[in-house]
């Protein structure tokens, strides 16, 4: 199943020749979206992305990820331990993602770890770390502020040295 209606849909269309095994959604509210991803095997994720918040979305829903092991990815899809989350392929290849999916299993992922694996992207997340950071900046800068600027001595200049001394023959 494919959602959306971005700008390679056409092309997606086209090289899906109408096979059964494809389905086009188009854009989808965001309560009908978290419905489809809730009951989805998977997410794929192909793309090179500096984030990829349809992928963190799809974590919140407890969809479990397929990505793409380059750019922002790395930051969100976990592939090993008690926060396992998905699979990562590491080109974007045909034959890369195919091997992927062969060894995805949805049996090995559970939909609450992976629900808990995108809490870290929240909208309150991101507010508590912006109001540490604020803080932190704060503190420091009042810090430095108060701190009294270090004393500076004038450079006193080397005494001249007698081959310095110009020769006039006048006595000096």
């Amino acid at each position: 199943m494919v959602i959306g209606d971005g700008p390679e849909h056409k092309t997606l269309v086209k090289l899906a020749k109408n096979s059964p095994l494809i389905t086009f959604i188009p854009w989808l509210e965001t309560s009908e979206l978290a419905a489809y991803l809730q009951n989805a095997q998977a997410y794929l994720f192909p793309s090179l992305e500096p984030f990829g918040i349809a992928a963190v979305e799809a974590l919140a829903a407890g969809c479990p990820v397929i990505a793409y092991a380059e750019g922002g990815s790395r930051d969100f899809v976990h592939t090993d331990g008690p926060g396992r989350n998905g699979l990562l392929f590491s080109e974007q290849t045909p034959e890369s993602l195919a091997s992927a999916l062969k060894t995805f299993n949805p049996a090995d992922f559970d939909r609450e770890t992976i629900q808990n694996s995108a809490k870290s992207f929240s909208p309150d997340v991101f507010r508590q770390k912006i109001a540490a950071l604020v803080t932190k900046t704060a503190k420091t800068t009042k810090t430095a502020a108060a701190t009294p600027a270090a004393k500076t001595t004038p450079i006193e200049k080397p005494a001249k040295t007698p081959s310095e001394t110009k020769t006039t023959g006048e006595p000096q």
